[in-house]
């Protein structure tokens, strides 16, 4: 018996004595069937509901404005990398320089020795002091590789005879 705090019971102030279902006993047990309710989602997960479909709707690629403000988008920043690389152009091309530059003057500073060894009269000691001038100064080492066998061997007797 479930009672009320003012004295009655819950059931309208009557007791409950369980004939209100006298009459279900006829029904049979394999006809009963038992549902449970689904639970009501609150009015805040409500809300969330009715706001996704639109959002969905917004998002989903059938927007065409969105697609315009995202190709857009793409297409600025691809703008922006085109503009990046074509102001590092002049910088790798001169880098490129430098370093083709820098490979040239160690392939000429390799092949310094066996060209200063070929002209007759010089002594060991005079080839490793041309080596060290010529080495040194990268702009009279272009020169000495443009010249010919002959006027290398006068330019290297210049070069002991008067130095720089």
């Amino acid at each position: 018996m479930f009672s009320h705090p003012d004295g009655g019971s819950q059931y309208g102030g009557s007791e409950y004595d369980g004939s209100q279902f006298d009459d279900v006993e006829d029904l049979e047990d394999d006809e009963t069937t038992f549902t449970q309710p689904n639970p009501q989602p609150s009015s805040g997960q409500q809300r969330a509901q009715q706001k996704r479909p639109a959002q969905d709707v917004a998002s989903g690629p059938s927007n065409p404005r969105r697609k315009v403000n995202a190709l857009n988008e793409m297409s600025n920043k691809f703008g922006l990398m085109a503009e990046a690389v074509a102001g590092m152009a002049p910088q790798l091309a001169g880098l490129v320089h430098v370093l083709s530059t820098e490979k040239d003057l160690a392939d000429m500073q390799a092949k310094l020795g066996g060209e200063l060894r070929k002209i007759e009269f010089l002594t060991p000691l005079q080839v490793f002091r041309i080596t060290n001038i010529l080495a040194k100064e990268h702009d009279l080492l272009r020169v000495f590789f443009t010249m010919t066998d002959e006027e290398k061997k006068d330019y290297v007797f210049n070069l002991m005879e008067h130095g720089l």
